[in-house]
């Protein structure tokens, strides 16, 4: 399975390619800006989320019937 951070340099990466294959000035630079965005995220060290920290949309006696 791929991790967080290859996947964000992957992203990287396909941005980077379709900037060099954008036909206008401001698409190419939309893609640069989010290849570089990518990189600085998969640089940032990851969220440790303990499940007391993620809440839920799920009344407290929710159950789910087998």
């Amino acid at each position: 399975m791929e991790t967080r951070e290859h996947y964000l340099q992957r992203r990287a990466r396909e941005e980077d390619e379709a900037a060099g294959r954008a036909s206008c000035a401001k698409a190419r630079e939309l893609h640069e800006e989010l290849a570089a965005r990518y990189r600085v995220a998969a640089d940032a060290p990851g969220e440790s989320r303990s499940p007391e920290t993620v809440s839920s949309t799920f009344p407290e006696d929710f159950r789910i019937l087998d």
